[in-house]
């Protein structure tokens, strides 16, 4: 499971977008949004404001005056425990709603059935029953374009792996049967203390995603574990 952790106040803004299985929401006492999911839940933050997605299961902990937003959840929503003002538009599946005193709107469509309980103001604009094929659409094309990113990244990461050996047979074709002259030393990342200037002539560092594309093709037998180092060292930049 990822888990990933962002410092974001007592009273942030918080959308979540997209989820494409069931998502949790709780509140807690501290400051922090911690995401946790079986695929890698996508996190932007602008200041005050958070952006989240994913495409599978979610569940999320955020403070307790957060105000949350939710577009798009094709399973089942269960939120508690959560201050601030809370707005629902699209869910595929049931809705259950506890311990929540600020505004709750919900609006759009709700496929299950909508269960609350010490929830002090609540409108309900939401229409019951089926989700529409339209909203299924939607939901379906949110994780289609989660889907496709990882894809992307895969083909890249195979696409680097060629080229890391291609070079490599390549020195060997111009040194046989002796060392391989030494390369020059590879640039400083940008992890390791350069100037915001400095950023675009550098290779930012290896992402989780890129990580997890890295461990799926080991387990798929694709690359061999020292394949998968040589590649990792590619993808940051180095020889």
């Amino acid at each position: 499971m990822t888990t990933q952790t962002l410092s974001v106040g007592s009273k942030p803004q918080i959308e979540i977008t997209n989820v494409g299985g069931d998502l949790a929401v709780q509140g807690w006492e501290r400051t922090d949004l911690e995401a946790r999911s079986d695929d890698s839940p996508r996190l932007d933050q602008d200041g005050n404001d958070i952006t989240l997605s994913c495409g599978s299961d979610l569940n999320v902990s955020m403070p307790r005056g957060a105000n949350l937003t939710i577009s798009y959840v094709g399973g089942d929503l269960k939120i508690e425990n959560l201050d601030g003002e809370v707005e629902l538009s699209f869910v595929g599946g049931d809705v259950v709603l506890q311990n929540m005193p600020g505004q709750v709107s919900l609006e759009g469509v709700i496929g299950g059935e909508t269960h609350a309980q010490n929830v002090q103001k609540i409108t309900m604009g939401a229409q019951r029953g089926n989700v529409s094929a339209d909203v299924s659409a939607k939901i379906q094309r949110k994780v289609n374009e989660t889907m496709r990113r990882a894809d992307r990244k895969l083909r890249e990461a195979e696409r680097k792996l060629q080229h890391a050996h291609s070079e490599h047979l390549d020195f060997r074709l111009h040194y046989p049967g002796g060392p391989i002259p030494p390369r020059p030393p590879s640039p400083p990342r940008w992890n390791a203390g350069l100037n915001p200037s400095d950023a675009e002539n550098t290779n930012p560092p290896v992402s989780d995603e890129e990580r997890m594309t890295i461990l799926k093709m080991l387990q798929e037998k694709k690359i061999t574990s020292e394949e998968a180092d040589k590649l990792l060292v590619a993808l940051e930049g180095g020889e």
